[in-house]
């Protein structure tokens, strides 16, 4: 009815700048006049709809899909009337957390039967924050919050959003793949205050029954790769050994021989070094980073030999069980050269802490790439030190990330290139004035700007939720040598592989 309006309203004027002699024509013209205007309405509509406007970090990390601030397509169970549950959560003067299960908040605990370990559990948690709290801040959002489920055997992060239309709402989604008794806990961390920590008052107790602990997979799930979304939970060797005593050694990875990572949506299949040998001999790797990707990449170069990871006093061993020697640039060079025995590679290292504030640095050490061999594997750290001075702008940071891999990926058309993200939180704790909140927006950044550009992502941030710590004892018990934990180093050296086994 409103575009008959509007063409009879068109058809209807006389134009005194034109001669039309008869009623058709004039239908003509307006009908062609009509039609192009809908077209540049539809073509503007187009256009704005697809502009990068909004520079929105407010990404929930670990979920890598998620652009828009929204919860996964899969997150369902989050899918229900809140009304029904603001008079219960609303009126405390403390934040709220709890499990809301098959429809229900869980206000007391809770029993469920996993119908099969491999399928889990989809439960939803709910969140309020008082504004007591958030002081209505325009600043406070998701990326203030820590969420996570635990038990005596499992470590799992749930990443949350704001609840649309609920103010002081958010809800997160997890699967939960292990008869264990689950608890939630919560940190809210606030710029400039002390952190906030709360448990959840009640207890979701998963239980598996024979003949579901003897139920086999349909079928097994792809091992990851670098287009996978791997997000998952810290689970207790001992504990998963007593459920899977078949499988963990061959499927999965050892952590201090205490926790292993267990992905939900793929397998983390351990590469061997028979594997990795495939995969490295007699390449000519060019890396750019910090003292954490020296370490990976030392680690990778050496095969782990026990030369670098001898065992030292026994308090030592669980905090910092391998020590490797500073990186020394070449004379002639601003690369440090390690040529590998192990896979007849060589390593050309050139370490920078600051990715982007040392211009003069990049072009001394781009321009000398002429005087070592070409690359088959360039690698871009993203240092942890970037996220430390919250003052500097994230859009900034995005438009300087993009500028800079848009040049690597210009001086090295023929390479694979991976950009590495900042280490786990939880191993940056000893940088002064870290913050978590900085931490996951840098973090989304990367991710965003290294899939936007078509480069290969080199994520060891997903290993965030084991509360990992660097003492000082391990950043400074030597001027002239670096201490690392051996099994984190392997860990991520693992992901580099899963990627790189993947996509050659």
């Amino acid at each position: 009815m409103l575009f008959k309006r509007v063409f009879n309203f068109i058809v209807s004027r006389q134009y005194a700048c034109i001669s039309l002699k008869s009623a058709p024509q004039r239908r003509s013209l307006a009908f062609v006049a009509f039609s192009s205007l809908c077209a540049l309405g539809l073509f503007i509509l187009i256009c704005f709809d697809s502009l990068d406007l909004d520079f929105d970090f407010s990404v929930p990390v670990l979920d890598t899909k998620n652009t828009e601030g929204v919860l996964h397509p899969k997150a369902d169970v989050c899918n229900f009337d809140y009304s029904s549950i603001e008079d219960i959560v609303r009126d405390r003067s403390k934040p709220y957390i709890s499990f809301f299960v098959d429809n229900e908040l869980v206000v007391k605990n809770k029993k469920i039967a996993l119908e099969n370990a491999f399928i889990g559990k989809q439960i939803c948690i709910i969140i309020m924050i008082p504004d007591s709290i958030t002081n209505n801040s325009d600043d406070f959002s998701n990326k203030n919050i820590y969420a996570r489920v635990l038990s005596n055997n499992v470590y799992k992060i749930i990443p949350v959003v704001s609840v649309p239309n609920y103010e002081n709402f958010y809800k997160g989604i997890g699967i939960l793949y292990y008869p264990d008794d689950y608890s939630l806990s919560l940190t809210i961390e606030l710029p400039g205050r002390k952190d906030i920590t709360i448990m959840s008052e009640n207890i979701l107790r998963l239980s598996l029954n024979e003949e579901a602990f003897r139920k086999e997979p349909n079928e097994l799930l792809p091992i990851c790769n670098a287009t996978s979304e791997i997000t998952g939970q810290w689970v207790s060797g001992y504990f998963y050994d007593s459920l899977r005593p078949l499988t963990r050694h061959s499927e999965f990875l050892d952590i201090d021989n205490e926790f292993i990572f267990i992905p939900d949506q793929c397998r983390m299949k351990l590469i061997t070094p028979a594997e990795q040998l495939l995969l490295l001999e007699k390449k000519i790797i060019h890396a750019y980073g910090d003292t954490f990707l020296w370490g990976s990449l030392y680690g990778i170069e050496n095969g782990y030999k026990l030369s670098w990871c001898e065992e030292k006093e026994q308090k030592l061993i669980l905090l910092c069980s391998c020590n490797f020697p500073k990186p020394l640039l070449s004379k002639d060079t601003q690369f440090v050269n390690i040529s590998s025995s192990v896979f007849e590679s060589s390593l050309f290292f050139h370490p920078i802490d600051d990715l982007l504030g040392r211009k003069i640095l990049w072009k001394v050490a781009l321009k000398q790439t002429s005087r070592i061999p070409k690359a088959d594997i360039v690698i871009i750290s993203v240092s942890n030190n970037i996220f430390m001075d919250s003052s500097k702008s994230l859009q900034d940071f995005r438009i300087k990330l993009k500028g800079l891999l848009l040049n690597i990926k210009e001086i090295y058309p023929d390479s694979d290139i991976y950009v590495r993200t900042p280490e786990p939180f939880s191993l940056s704790r000893h940088i002064p004035d870290i913050s978590r909140i900085r931490y996951l927006q840098t973090r989304d950044v990367t991710i965003n700007v290294t899939r936007e550009i078509g480069l290969y992502l080199w994520d060891v941030g997903i290993f965030d939720g084991k509360d990992w710590y660097m003492p000082d004892q391990c950043v400074k018990k030597s001027k002239d040598q670096l201490w690392f934990k051996r099994d984190v180093v392997k860990l991520e050296s693992q992901l580099l592989f899963h990627s790189y086994h993947n996509f050659n």
